[in-house]
C-alpha cells in the first residue's frame, strides 16, 4: 500500500467568532454548508448545528456560502446569522414506482483489496477543489442510480462527507447537479467499503455519461494532524481509496478566485493509471 498527500497550506488563527447559517423561509440550521472567502484562503463547512468559527484575521473578508439545494450567497459577515435562500431548481416530490424485474450494473472502478491512499489536507490558498470519476452507461437501458460505493480509510468512527452526481454537457464536462439535495456518507473507523443508497431520490441519469464526485467535509470531528517535513497540518477524513487500472477516468472540479473549471487528470503507479474506488450501481 502507498500513500499520495496532496501537500495544501494551512492557516491558524486563535481568536475568532462564532456565526451560524440558517434557512431563511423556516429558520432551520443549515448543516455543512461550505463556507468560503474570496481568494480561497479561508475554507471550512459549518458543523450539523448549522454554526461555524471565523478567524478574526478575515471577519472583513467577502464570504461564499455554498450549499446544494440553495442559492449560492455572496455576503460579509455583517451578523452572526446567515440566511440562505431554497434553490429555485428544486423540484416537486417524485413518487417512485417500483419496476418488475429490474435490472442492476455496476460502472466505475471496482473495489479491490489492494489500494493506494489519497489524503485531503485542510487548505490550498488558491483554490477549492473536488474529486471524482466520470462513468459511462448505456441510459436508455439502465437510468436510475441506486447506490454508490466507496472504499475509505478512517481512523476516526462515523466520518462524514458529500456526494455530488452532475450530468454530462456537450463539451464532456460536468454540467448540472443530477440531485439538489445534499447526499452524505459516513465512513467506518479503519478501511471499508462505504455504502451511500440513494435509490429513494430517483437520481436519472439524463446522458451516457455522468460524474461522481466526493467532497470532503471541513468540520473539527473528521479532523487531524499529520506531519510533513517537520510541518504539522490538519487533514481531514475519510481518505478515498485508489487502485490501478489501464486507463484513467479521474477528474477534479476547480474553484478559483476568478473561474470556475473542471479537468480530468492522470495519476500513474507502477505503469497503470490511478483511479478512485468509487462503484456506481444503476437499475432500469
Amino acid at each position: 500500500m502507498k500513500t499520495l498527500l496532496i501537500l495544501l497550506l494551512s492557516t491558524a488563527s486563535f481568536a475568532q467568532q462564532t456565526f451560524s447559517v440558517k434557512d431563511r423561509s423556516t429558520d432551520v440550521p443549515i448543516a455543512y454548508t461550505f463556507i468560503y472567502n474570496e481568494d480561497k484562503t479561508f475554507k471550512i463547512n459549518a458543523e450539523s448545528d448549522g454554526t461555524f468559527q471565523v478567524p478574526d484575521d478575515y471577519l472583513n473578508d467577502i464570504f461564499t456560502f455554498e450549499s446544494v439545494g440553495y442559492e449560492l450567497k455572496h455576503s460579509k459577515l455583517e451578523t452572526t446569522i446567515i440566511f440562505l435562500e431554497e434553490s429555485s431548481n428544486l423540484l416537486d416530490e417524485l413518487v417512485i414506482i417500483p419496476k418488475l424485474n429490474t435490472k442492476e450494473i455496476m460502472v466505475g472502478n471496482k473495489i479491490i483489496k489492494k489500494y493506494s491512499d489519497f489524503v485531503f489536507a485542510e487548505e490550498n490558498p488558491f483554490s477549492v477543489m473536488i474529486f471524482g470519476i466520470k462513468c459511462n452507461v448505456n441510459k436508455d437501458a439502465y437510468s436510475n442510480v441506486k447506490k454508490i460505493h466507496l472504499k475509505t480509510k478512517s481512523n476516526i468512527n462515523d466520518a462524514k462527507f458529500e456526494i455530488r452526481i452532475y450530468g454530462a454537457g456537450d463539451d464532456g464536462k460536468p454540467s448540472d447537479l443530477l440531485h439538489y439535495e445534499p447526499i452524505y456518507g459516513i465512513a467506518k473507523k479503519g478501511v471499508s467499503t462505504t455504502i451511500v443508497d440513494v435509490h429513494e431520490l430517483n437520481i436519472q441519469i439524463p446522458s451516457d455519461d455522468f460524474f461522481v464526485f466526493y467532497k470532503p467535509l471541513y468540520i473539527e470531528k473528521n479532523s487531524y494532524m499529520l506531519k510533513e517535513h517537520g510541518i504539522e497540518k490538519k487533514y481531514y477524513y475519510p481518505n478515498i481509496l485508489m487502485s490501478s487500472v489501464d486507463s484513467s477516468f479521474m477528474w477534479m472540479g476547480i474553484k478559483t478566485k476568478n473561474e470556475q473549471f473542471w479537468d480530468s487528470y492522470h495519476l500513474k503507479e507502477d505503469g497503470e493509471y490511478l483511479n478512485y474506488q468509487i462503484e456506481v450501481f444503476l437499475t432500469n
